[in-house]
């Protein structure tokens, strides 16, 4: 598709010869925008915008914000991909911004109408409310609004505080956006500004970026018939051995026809819960499993080895009437000694304002130095929570975007809706913490297709999307980060995918990909988890019928 616009925006001025010059007539009117330039915008970079788009999956970008004396106009290129049903709580609604649509490219129904049902107001962190539209509302329908069918050419008028949804998309939309903001809300973005977006992100070489291959041989064959189930977690020690929590509940009578009584066939039995691999593949330690303590996790998931060889464990399962809730973390030596347990088994219903127990957690993860443990909790709860390493002590949590315990909700969220405004609480489960090498924490947020990343005090500093159309069980499931000093580039497992993302860090944007949906080396049936070891290299996890762990070696 190449665009056949340009733009140019000319400022209310009145016809001069010289800039020092008398005005003919100093009675008449004034202009607003007094000695104003005029503004042009060429195809090539509004061309360059919706590239962006469809490589980077991206929905509305600013291309120029003007002052224009008594307003700001602002030209944008929106992107919006197949729609079959108006998605949940995507109704929009701006406060003081009007919108100009000219579309491009593709055809879509659009409704209009001021009348929004459940109208609930848009955090004023989002990044469309900072930068694209100001303050406004999002709705679940419009009543009685009107109906338009769009096709290239059509021009839309959306006047400040009128509901907008798009019912229906066939393949896609493509149309340059007007808004007119009185109230000068948004920041300002020159030609310059606009230049060095398209540059700072453009696409990396891919000579520079990271490349795997598997490795088919990894790991060797365990001894004495042993087999792995799911994979609930992974972790790799400052040794760089990969620990594995696997689940050997989750295999079949089939699977463990040796342990039948009688036996079946020569193979298998069950593998403890937790094993230890070298980065060649060969199984260091096996302990624990169910029975092995009496507060053994019902649903095996979270794994962490500290730096001083301590195992922490933790389960995702919830209550049943064979086991309670997981509401406990394990902390044990490293060779299965329990030496710590934080929580307690509880009856009732999840609550992200107790910190007396945890609520399912998924995953951990450390900073050494101020000997603090950080859980991504998780299954049940919908919280970040800090645990003293020592003590097991709470010290302080948060939810998404950074609100306190106080303000998460307990009860039933609304379904994920990849075209509606961003959930402002985790939609969950709150899936993987690391902790990268800035003192950032990343967190997936698993249904939501994001990732948060805050402060150590739980300061919301951003958010990354990840496959943001992702329904199900969502797109991110675990993360690890590059081996260079600046870590940049970030690794996403997604499980519905089945692949694993390669972004860049800072900008969050995808750079590649690889694995896809299958049984062969190198591809993957629900990757649940992943790890990188110190040389770069990756490990990789899958639960579901997958159940088996794979190494991806970097190539130099």
């Amino acid at each position: 598709m190449r665009m056949r616009l340009a733009i140019v925006i000319a400022g209310a001025v009145t016809a001069v010869v010289l800039a020092a010059q008398t005005r003919v007539n100093p009675t008449d009117p004034q202009p607003t925008c007094s000695m104003c330039p005029g503004y042009y915008v060429p195809v090539s970079e509004l061309d360059a915008y919706t590239k962006k788009a469809v490589v980077e999956n991206l929905l509305d970008q600013q291309v120029r914000d003007l002052d224009i004396g008594k307003a700001h106009v602002a030209i944008g290129m929106v992107h919006r991909t197949k729609l079959t049903a108006p998605a949940a709580d995507s109704v929009a609604e701006h406060d003081q911004v009007s919108e100009v649509y000219h579309v491009i490219d593709g055809t879509a129904t659009l409704v209009l109408g001021p009348d929004i049902s459940n109208r609930q107001r848009r955090p004023a962190t989002l990044q469309t409310v900072r930068e694209l539209n100001g303050p406004g509302n999002n709705g679940s329908a419009i009543v009685n609004g009107a109906t338009y069918s769009l096709k290239p050419g059509d021009v839309v008028v959306v006047p400040a505080g009128t509901g907008h949804w798009f019912t229906r998309i066939d393949d896609h939309i493509d149309y340059l956006m007007i808004r007119i903001d009185p109230d000068k809300l948004t920041p300002l973005k020159d030609e310059a500004a606009s230049r060095a977006y398209l540059q700072a992100r453009a696409p990396q070489p891919s000579s520079s970026m990271p490349r795997y291959e598997v490795d088919p041989a990894w790991p060797k064959e365990l001894p004495g018939n042993l087999i792995m189930g799911q994979i609930g977690g992974m972790a790799v020690d400052k040794d760089d051995h990969i620990w594995v929590f696997q689940r050997p509940r989750s295999n079949t009578a089939d699977e463990l026809s040796a342990a039948q009584s009688p036996p079946l066939a020569l193979c298998c039995v069950a593998a403890p819960s937790v094993l230890a691999f070298d980065t060649e593949g060969n199984l260091l330690k096996a302990w624990g499993g169910p029975g092995y303590i009496a507060q053994w996790p019902a649903s095996e998931h979270g794994i962490f080895v500290d730096k001083q060889g301590n195992v922490w464990l933790s389960g995702n399962a919830a209550a049943s009437n064979d086991a309670p809730e997981d509401r406990q973390i394990l902390k044990f030596s490293t060779d299965g000694r329990l030496l710590m347990t934080i929580g307690r088994p509880a009856a009732g219903p999840d609550n992200n304002q107790e910190t007396g127990y945890v609520g399912r957690v998924a995953a951990m993860d450390a900073d050494e130095t101020a000997r603090e443990l950080y859980v991504a909790d998780g299954y049940g709860n919908r919280r970040v929570v800090v645990f003293d390493m020592d003590t097991g002590a709470f010290k302080r949590g948060w939810g998404a975007y950074g609100i306190p315990l106080s303000q998460i909700e307990n009860g039933p969220l609304p379904a994920f809706s990849p075209f509606g405004r961003p959930a402002r609480q985790f939609l969950g489960p709150v899936h993987c913490i690391k902790i990268a090498n800035d003192g950032l924490v990343y967190v997936c947020d698993r249904t939501a297709n994001r990732i948060q990343v805050f402060t150590k005090e739980g300061a919301f500093v951003k958010e990354l999307f990840v496959a943001r159309e992702t329904l199900g069980n969502g797109s991110t499931w675990a993360i690890a980060f590059s081996n260079d000093p600046r870590q940049q580039y970030l690794f996403v497992a997604d499980g519905r995918n089945n692949v694993v993302w390669i972004m860049d860090r800072n900008s969050g944007q995808v750079l590649g990909s690889f694995g896809r949906n299958g049984r062969n080396a190198g591809q993957f049936h629900w990757v649940h988890q992943m790890v990188a070891d110190s040389q770069g290299n990756l490990y990789t996890g899958e639960v579901d019928t997958g159940k088996r762990i794979q190494k991806f070696v970097v190539q130099r």
